[in-house]
């Protein structure tokens, strides 16, 4: 006989205390999830300056390094989607 889906998630449960893990449940405001906030190039300068703003010239160059290369493969993977 096949396993009910209480069965299943409780004994998935039991493996994962075994193994040293603990549930935790999060809650969160409903309708966070797919906001789509429009922000222009003005804006994002405005507030990446105020959050960094006693950052050292490393610091700073070390997230710009990090942007552009994000920027640059979440550009390839657009490519790579047209492309299919």
């Amino acid at each position: 006989m096949a396993l009910t889906n209480k069965e299943k998630q409780r004994r998935f449960r039991d493996r994962m205390y075994a193994a040293g893990f603990m549930q935790k449940q999060v809650w969160v405001r409903r309708g966070t999830g797919k906001r789509s906030v429009k922000m222009d190039t003005r804006s994002f300068v405005a507030r990446m300056e105020k959050l960094t703003a006693n950052w050292s010239d490393d610091n700073l160059a070390q997230l710009f390094g990090l942007l552009v290369k994000i920027t640059e493969a979440r550009k390839e993977v657009f490519t790579q989607k047209g492309k299919r």
